[in-house]
């Protein structure tokens, strides 16, 4: 009876086998294993790398729009002529709003190296920066910001040298307003 008994038993076990319930372990299975492990490695390298390269693309383009975007505020706040608290004149008032809206890419300490402000009569497009007239209403206000580097994010981009980025935005200076005659 005892050996009746193994031999179902074995004739059971095989039918699980075959039918997927129980794993197969041979020697086969454990070459596929290390071969999931290569291909993995295969895949995953490059998709790392691919994710790396499209944060150092995403960096540059943020560093770009914030410059360009401390470049407008700094405009839109200079139209208006009004003088910021520590400063002595609108260029420092402009520059101090470069320095808020930049997220840190221009910094106070290199602000005046980075940032450059001009102004022009509407008329003629001369430059009359540095004039008595130069803050007139009507004049155009032009805050450029240039030379500003950027070092890759991942250093995937080794170029040898990081990204320099510039933006630069202008618009027309606000006329003061003027006291009704009564």
């Amino acid at each position: 009876m005892g050996p009746v008994v193994k031999s179902t038993e074995v004739a059971a076990k095989r039918r699980r086998v075959q039918s997927g319930a129980l794993p197969r372990r041979t020697a086969r299975g454990r070459r596929e294993r290390g071969t999931v492990f290569v291909e993995f490695s295969l895949v995953f390298i490059p998709l790392f790398a691919l994710l790396l390269l499209i944060m150092d693309f995403g960096w540059i383009i943020f560093a770009q729009a914030s410059l360009q975007e401390a470049a407008r505020e700094a405009v839109r706040y200079g139209i208006t002529g009004q003088i910021a608290s520590g400063c002595s004149g609108l260029d420092c008032s402009i520059r101090k709003q470069v320095v808020a809206y930049s997220f840190g890419f221009v910094r106070s300490s290199n602000a005046s190296s980075l940032v450059s402000i001009h102004y022009y009569s509407p008329t003629t497009l001369t430059d009359v920066t540095g004039t008595s007239s130069a803050t007139l209403g009507g004049n155009i206000v032009q805050v450029s910001i240039s030379n500003v580097t950027v070092k890759s994010f991942a250093g995937l981009l080794q170029t040898g040298s990081p990204v320099v980025l510039a933006a630069t935005s202008s618009d027309v200076m606000e006329s003061l307003p003027v006291a009704p005659i009564e």
